[in-house]
């Protein structure tokens, strides 16, 4: 899926829109490839950090004297039992959202409009067409700064050949000294097909 951090975009974005109303112009979604953010969240250790750590953000309630993050609810035996890239693999299913789930049961119609979806891999390489639409419906330019900022983090950039592939071999490897069972692979693979499929078609 389109994956974000958790909490899920649903809980986050409410408050703002039911508080901000019509002050609330735009709503901008960062979203990357799996296999990047699983080794974001592995190599940072967020997952030990739920619960301690005020700069992780995660939603958490207690169990039987123990904290855990939302997303465990119904399963903390299971939770317990994981592995990290395990763990690491169902946030990514709990948390992801493509632009067509964004059904009016969760977000009005407004609300949906105002949300904008920009993948990480897109907008490295070619992020001129994300910068216009930001600006057009903020009704804003750019300035000299926005050159600058980009400069900084160069963008745009190229991203190195097979990059892509790379990355899962390597993804690959961290699973297997992991001993990360094959229900998980599956979750992970589902969440592979659905975010390329999404935003990189």
């Amino acid at each position: 899926p389109g994956l974000v951090d958790s909490p899920p975009i649903s809980i986050i974005s409410a408050p703002l829109f039911n508080c901000l109303g019509d002050r609330l112009e735009l709503f901008i979604i960062p979203v990357r490839h799996p296999y990047w953010l699983i080794d974001n969240w592995v190599k940072n250790d967020w997952s030990a950090r739920i619960g301690k750590d005020p700069r992780e953000l995660s939603l958490t309630y207690n169990h039987n004297g123990r904290v855990y993050p939302h997303y465990a609810r119904g399963w903390e035996d299971r939770y317990d039992e994981c592995s990290t890239y395990e763990r690491a693999i169902f946030m990514l299913s709990i948390n992801g959202l493509k632009p067509n789930e964004l059904g009016e049961d969760i977000f009005s119609s407004s609300h949906i409009g105002k949300m904008m979806f920009i993948p990480f891999e897109n907008f490295a390489t070619d992020p001129e067409n994300y910068i216009d639409n930001i600006c057009a419906r903020l009704h804003s330019s750019r300035s000299d700064l926005t050159s600058k900022i980009m400069k900084s983090m160069n963008v745009p950039r190229k991203l190195p050949k097979n990059y892509l592939d790379k990355q899962k071999i390597y993804i690959s490897s961290l699973f297997k000294n992991d001993n990360v069972s094959k229900e998980y692979l599956d979750i992970f693979e589902e969440c592979v097909y659905l975010y390329e499929s999404s935003y990189m078609e």
